[in-house]
């Protein structure tokens, strides 16, 4: 399944589970780039959740926002975000914190509420990484580079077949009656 990203939102990103679309504010309206990346690897987190992928109970039960499932998903959202966050060097910032905060007491209310589920919830960030990291992010640049190979190929001069030939030439002189040289070209 091919994830679709649009990059046309005003104000808002979300993941669209019945169009299996990710939309995301333009890069240019994000303060750094490093906000921008956060909010899209939050978003493809929320779609390794499809059905076609990981088939997460806790996005294809989703409750709406502020209730128990929704909490749950927005957790392995955020814990995904984050992981991918740390292995590619994708710095946080206040703002990053201030715009989970909303999130922050839903999810403090589903741990309190049973306190494994944070140990659940890493557990399939983890997985929902790999996924990115294997089908995604790898399967993308391995495309690029047989990409960048074929069009390596292409662009190759031609070498072409140098015959090199001795030709044997005799020069008078007027020293010694004559000289030979052998010239290769």
């Amino acid at each position: 399944m091919k994830l679709k990203s649009f990059f046309d939102e005003l104000s808002q990103n979300y993941y669209s589970p019945n169009k299996d679309e990710i939309h995301v504010v333009p890069k240019e309206k994000f303060k750094t780039l490093d906000n921008f990346y956060a909010t899209v690897a939050h978003e493809i987190a929320h779609s390794t959740g499809a059905k076609g992928r990981l088939n997460r109970e806790t996005l294809k039960n989703n409750d709406g926002f502020g209730n128990e499932i929704y909490a749950k998903e927005e957790l392995r959202a955020e814990l995904t975000s984050m992981f991918l966050q740390q292995r590619y060097n994708v710095n946080f910032d206040e703002k990053h914190y201030e715009n989970h905060a909303a999130y922050l007491q839903n999810w403090a209310q589903v741990i309190k509420n049973d306190p494994n589920e944070i140990y659940r919830a890493a557990a399939d960030a983890e997985k929902a990484m790999s996924y990115i990291e294997t089908r995604m992010i790898k399967k993308n640049l391995t495309k690029e580079k047989s990409v960048q190979k074929e069009t390596a190929l292409e662009n190759k001069p031609v070498q072409k077949k140098i015959i090199k030939q001795k030709i044997t030439m005799k020069f008078d002189t007027q020293k010694s009656k004559s000289k030979e040289r052998t010239l290769t070209r």
